[in-house]
């Protein structure tokens, strides 16, 4: 039992939660962040702020989803080891370039707040997002805008937050940029399953998503600038969507254009449903999709 002791507390040792007390014959101490921070725990949903944390550079794992944070804390991009990071909020200023060395991150990325405060280009660029090959969704999420960022910032800032190709889950909430991002529907994101585009208002076309090769599941809500939809490229037109499993288009009353040809949806798949919202209606007969089994229309 003391061995097994002996091991649980130089585990925490080497994962900084401890120090050794100089000359302190044998004894250990709490560091004080983690008094801090065990202290905040007790009211984790109440936490808005927490200290410096860039001595915990061991830290592999992060978890502030259920607390209030307005901004990441101080020294957060000096932790390389973190591999668990599912929240980050972008403070007043900028910031997000505190991601850019942290390129052991796995799982799930919500950039859940503060985007529309990124004035400047380079603070997206140095999050590195490209690089970070262990993430496999990105959630980017824009709240209310304000004039004082152009409609080139915009598109320039969400360009350099391409991540790597390895996603399969992506959603972009609240862009008002004029333009989607060129990498959104490039045909290198082979793995991409899952896409969520909502409330980018300002954004006239669609992003050539029938290029998506692997493509599952789309979902287009509250597009109400949409004028026309770009669905697919010429070359890859006789196989888009060819796996395309639900389609759900919620408030989209401007959409234009002729949806019926540009889906080659496969044949035996079950249980496919398409949801059409918006200024015209189609019935299941229109879509000359016999697979689907169910439809919900307006």
């Amino acid at each position: 039992m003391e061995d097994m002791g002996h091991i649980y507390l130089n585990d925490l040792v080497s994962r900084s939660l401890f120090g050794k007390i100089p000359y302190g014959g044998g004894e250990f101490i709490m560091h004080n962040l983690i008094h801090d921070m065990a202290q905040l725990v007790a009211g984790c949903h109440k936490v808005e702020k927490i200290p410096y944390i860039g001595l915990l550079v061991r830290l592999r794992h992060l978890n502030i989803d259920d607390t209030s944070l307005k901004e990441m804390p101080p020294g957060i991009g000096k932790l390389i080891n973190l591999q668990t990071l599912h929240k980050f909020a972008v403070a007043i200023g900028g910031g997000l370039r505190e991601l850019g060395k942290l390129n052991q991150l796995h799982g799930r990325l919500f950039i859940v707040s503060g985007l529309e405060n990124v004035t400047e280009v380079d603070d997206a660029a140095e999050a590195q997002l490209c690089k970070k090959e262990n993430l496999d969704g990105l959630n980017l999420k824009w709240g209310t805008c304000t004039d004082e960022v152009d409609d080139k910032t915009r598109i320039d800032v969400v360009e350099k937050l391409r991540p790597h190709t390895s996603i399969k889950r992506c959603e972009l909430d609240g862009y008002m940029g004029s333009r989607f991002p060129s990498w959104l529907g490039d045909s290198s994101f082979t793995n991409m399953e899952d896409l969520e585009l909502k409330k980018c208002h300002k954004c006239v076309c669609l992003p050539p998503l029938g290029q998506l090769s692997s493509l599952k599941s789309l979902l287009v809500e509250d597009m109400d600038g949409i004028k026309e939809e770009k669905w697919v490229h010429p070359s890859v037109n006789y196989k888009a969507f060819s796996i395309l499993e639900t389609l759900d288009m919620y408030n989209c009353p401007s959409l234009q254009g002729n949806l019926t040809s540009s889906f080659a949806f496969s044949y035996n798949a079950e249980n496919r449903r398409i949801e059409k919202y918006g200024k015209a209606y189609w019935s299941i007969a229109q879509f000359h999709l016999p697979q689907l089994t169910r439809g919900w229309f307006t």
